[in-house]
Formats: C-alpha cells, sequence, structure tokens
C-alpha cells in the first residue's frame, strides 16, 4: 500500500492508483466521490513526496505522494 494519507508504505511500480488534487476527496470514498478521484498507473517516484502517473488520456502527470492511494477493484464495484 502507499502512504497517501492513511498508508504506511510505498506502492510498487506499476500499480493502478487512484489520485486527486483536491483535498476534500479524502473525505470520500472514491466509488462515492464523483470526479473528485482519478485512476491512473504509478510509474515513477521523483523524490520523496511526488510520484509519476499516467492518466486516463494517457498523459503522465506529476502527482504529490500524499495524494494518491492504491486502487482497490473490489470495492470499486
Amino acid at each position: 500500500m502507499g502512504r497517501g494519507g492513511k498508508m504506511s508504505e510505498k506502492l510498487k511500480i506499476g500499480s493502478l492508483v487512484y489520485y486527486t488534487s483536491k483535498t476534500i476527496a479524502w473525505l470520500m470514498k472514491p466509488e462515492n466521490a464523483g470526479d473528485l478521484w482519478s485512476i491512473g498507473l504509478l510509474i515513477d517516484y521523483k523524490s520523496n513526496n511526488m510520484c509519476t502517473i499516467l492518466n486516463n488520456n494517457g498523459e503522465y502527470q506529476l502527482c504529490p505522494y500524499d495524494m494518491i492511494m492504491e486502487y482497490n477493484p473490489i470495492q470499486a464495484r
């Protein structure tokens, strides 16, 4: 699992993740939050607090590591 807010370990490169740029998203589960959370692929760690995400448009995006969490397809149903 990643450390995004509640997590304690780094996610593995290549993991599917939820990511957001809005801190209010942490108050809601991704499946109930509308467009506050997006799904992407974790590509790289740029520093201790930034990572690279491949978004759903196929574009690379820098994202603060504290704004990602592990994607769990069972919960997403």
